[in-house]
């Protein structure tokens, strides 16, 4: 008896979840098994007095990736323990929707303000069963985030033509935080080990630190370890772009007098890692470098420069990289002028300044090393000056005893010619390092109690001070792009309005509470390359005791438009006045 197997297609639709229900050739569309090629029948537009319907898929904060050699992606609290997975502050968070309506969705993300910032959505259909399907990618940058670590809110709005509503709210776990290297063994022998001087950014935003006790180490944006020198670093690398496309690398260093040390200025070629030029072989172990900043060292040519102090002169050094293929040179000269030991050194038009004896400011043309007409200047406080800054043709000067709050001091200024007195422009404690923003207005912190510190140069506006108290006194504050001030304590890292001193967020890293001895430092956002992404937020450097912090920050960037937004002016460690200071885009 002969039997006949019917076409598939005579005897209805077969329901189904997924293809799997269904026979060969066939596939499950809308909830049905049919032909591979049919099209999807969207979703009924809502009737009256229907609300619209809302899918949505957010997925949840990625796990963290797996420690590599010193650096730790896991984000951890003030106790040690992991905290919980979250979206970083600088991701995107892919999303999908779906309604069954045809009146577009409204998508957006709330800060921790209440305000939302909205999102673009981009319609898809391919498996889209609705009406509408749509695509998003959450920008978590653009919410005001008052925290480092917090929660934004998601909210999707789906709207039928009726004007009947359908709202899903999903909160985001989102932190700032993104890496972290131990430069150091925190368990070692040297307990005198620290991250004392901040790390110097290169052209493509690799990382260069140095300690006293350890090797010069190269960082990639994501805390890649690259690669490391065998001598060890003091004072904050100096990173020097050439016009060949080379990168030169500055860095200082005191030997130990049983190792055959000595003070030591070294020179490398950071694309081959060789080391170029030094200078000197060896000095008197009893000086000291006092600063150490890029300039023309006469003649021209660019090289770093360095003053000494202790024994009966001072001294300066300078080192020259060897550029279009010259050999590096190293000049040495003794001079009475020597420096003091507080402050720092500052180069402009081919002049360095420094703090001298005596309570005198200092300057001295480069290539001869020899004093310039109409200095040293007496400090506008009895009690000397400590570090220096640039504002047009004026030199910023903080003064006063920094270990004695009680003294003397402020913020001064006198003319680059020398030819004026030192001028006070704000007389509360003693100030140690000033930072200069845009329009002349000076920051630092008061010796007092640790306040940060605004003072206008202008006739403009009158001195303020922070609530905050116990902020770095020896450091200067960071100005970042967005009109932000950051700035370290003991334990932590905090975040200022520029315009009236008041806190914005604060970051507390865990284990103790280690005094702060390297100021922040900021950065572009990167992509693989090391190329600055357009439209992004920033990233700053943290340096506590052993460990150096990345994090996601608002501003993006150093504010380009300040005189002079950092110590050592900009995010190479130049300390120099001309030195372009990287704009974000």
């Amino acid at each position: 008896m002969a039997c006949t197997v019917p076409d598939l297609s005579t005897l209805g639709p077969f329901s189904c979840e997924d293809s799997n229900a269904c026979a060969k050739g066939y596939v499950c569309v809308s909830g049905r098994c049919s032909p591979s090629g049919t099209k999807p029948e969207p979703e009924p537009e809502p009737d009256d007095g229907l609300p619209p319907t809302l899918g949505v898929s957010v997925p949840p904060p990625p796990e963290s990736p797996a420690p590599e050699g010193r650096t730790t992606y896991t984000e951890v609290g003030l106790d040690g323990r992991p905290l919980p997975a979250a979206w970083r502050r600088d991701q995107e968070v892919p999303v999908e929707l779906s309604t069954n309506s045809s009146v577009p969705l409204v998508l957006e993300v709330k800060g921790t303000d209440g305000q939302g910032v909205r999102v673009d959505a981009v319609p898809f259909s391919e498996g889209c069963a609705a009406r509408q399907c749509v695509r998003a990618a959450l920008p978590l940058w653009k919410p005001r985030l008052d925290a480092s670590r917090g929660m934004l809110t998601f909210v999707a709005t789906a709207r039928s033509r009726a004007g009947l509503t359908t709202v899903h709210e999903q909160a985001l776990p989102v932190t700032r935080w993104k890496w972290a290297h131990a430069v150091f063994d925190a368990n070692s022998d040297n307990e005198e080990n620290s991250l004392d001087s901040a790390p110097g950014i290169g052209a493509k935003g690799t990382v260069y630190v140095t300690t006293y006790f350890t090797e010069l180490i190269a960082l990639s944006p994501e805390g890649r370890a690259l690669w490391t020198s065998p001598l060890e670093g003091e004072g904050a690398p100096v990173v020097s772009p050439q016009a060949d496309g080379r990168e030169l690398l500055y860095v200082r260093w005191y030997g130990e007098s049983d190792r055959g040390g000595g003070h030591q200025l070294y020179v490398y070629d950071v694309a081959t890692r060789g080391l170029l030029g030094q200078c000197p072989q060896r000095l008197n172990a009893r000086q000291w470098f006092d600063s150490f900043v890029l300039g023309d060292v006469g003649g021209g040519v660019e090289g770093a420069m360095t003053a000494t102090y202790g024994g009966a002169t001072g001294a300066f050094l300078a080192l020259t990289g060897g550029a279009s293929g010259s050999a590096p040179q190293c000049q040495f000269v003794q001079r009475e002028l020597k420096p003091s030991e507080r402050g720092n050194l500052v180069f402009r038009d081919g002049a360095l300044y420094y703090s001298g004896p005596s309570s005198r400011a200092l300057s001295v043309s480069t290539g001869s090393f020899t004093p310039r007409s109409g200095w040293p200047i007496a400090s506008a406080s009895s009690s000397g000056v400590n570090g220096l800054a640039v504002f047009d043709d004026l030199i910023v000067m903080g003064e006063g005893y920094i270990d004695e709050p009680s003294s003397s001091g402020g913020i001064s200024t006198v003319h680059t010619s020398g030819t004026q007195a030192a001028v006070s422009r704000y007389s509360g404690g003693p100030v140690s390092m000033p930072s200069v923003g845009a329009g002349g207005v000076v920051f630092g912190v008061d010796g007092r109690e640790g306040r940060l510190v605004r003072a206008p140069l202008g006739g403009s506006g009158l001195p303020l001070l922070s609530k905050e108290r116990g902020l770095a006194k020896e450091l200067a504050p960071t100005l970042g792009q967005g009109g932000l001030v950051y700035a370290m304590r003991s334990g932590e890292m905090g975040v200022w309005s520029a315009t009236d001193l008041s806190l914005q967020w604060k970051w507390s890293p865990h284990g103790e509470e280690e005094t702060p001895l390297a100021p922040p430092v900021l950065d572009c956002t990167r992509d693989a390359q090391g190329s600055p992404i357009p439209g992004r937020p920033g990233v700053l450097y943290a340096s506590v005791y052993n460990e150096l912090h990345a994090l996601v920050v608002d501003s993006a960037g150093l504010d380009a438009d300040a005189p002079w937004p950092k110590q050592q002016h900009d995010e190479r460690n130049t300390g120099n006045a001309s030195t372009a200071v990287l704009r974000c885009p």
